[in-house]
């Protein structure tokens, strides 16, 4: 789900289950060096919540949920934080909700796009590249294919065997 907030000039694009923990930013493109306000609702009144910064985790602040089990606070992104997609992590220490905010860093030079811009958390562009996340799986689903392949025609093979045996 994905819920965009406009208020007091400031655009912030919501992500999160419905009924659950949300987080939100004012940007989903950001810069080494940037100041980021974050809000988030959903969690256990009063409780410390973690926010961190993740491809490799990074704390950004610990604050303090009002009773109404919200917060709002400005982080910084740390300098030396590499170009490419990453997540701000807004965890309740006390009730373990956690919510998920995507943030794509770019190079300190590029410029940033606020969340109303883009709610698809892309980069804006600028040439930087993106940092690699995931993994090369397009060998492992070769031999995979290759080997429900060879099964299929042994066991065709071996139907067919059996067929003229009968006959």
């Amino acid at each position: 789900m994905m819920l965009l907030l406009v208020g007091g000039g400031t655009a912030f694009a919501a992500y999160g289950p419905t009924g659950g923990a949300t987080v939100t930013a004012s940007t989903t493109t950001a810069a080494p060096g940037q100041p980021i306000a974050l809000a988030g609702s959903g969690f256990a009144p009063s409780e410390s919540i973690s926010i961190v910064l993740h491809s490799t985790p990074v704390q950004l602040a610990t604050v303090q949920a009002t009773p109404a089990g919200t917060f709002s606070t400005t982080v910084t992104i740390p300098t030396n934080t590499t170009p490419g997609q990453h997540e701000i992590i807004a965890t309740g220490l006390t009730s373990g909700v956690t919510a998920t905010f995507p943030i794509t860093i770019v190079g300190s030079s590029a410029a940033t796009a606020p969340a109303a811009a883009t709610t698809s958390g892309a980069s804006s562009g600028g040439g930087s590249s993106l940092a690699f996340t995931g993994a090369d799986i397009a060998a492992s689903v070769a031999v995979g294919v290759g080997a429900l392949a060879v099964g299929g025609l042994l066991t065709l093979s071996s139907r067919k065997r059996r067929s003229a045996s009968f006959q």
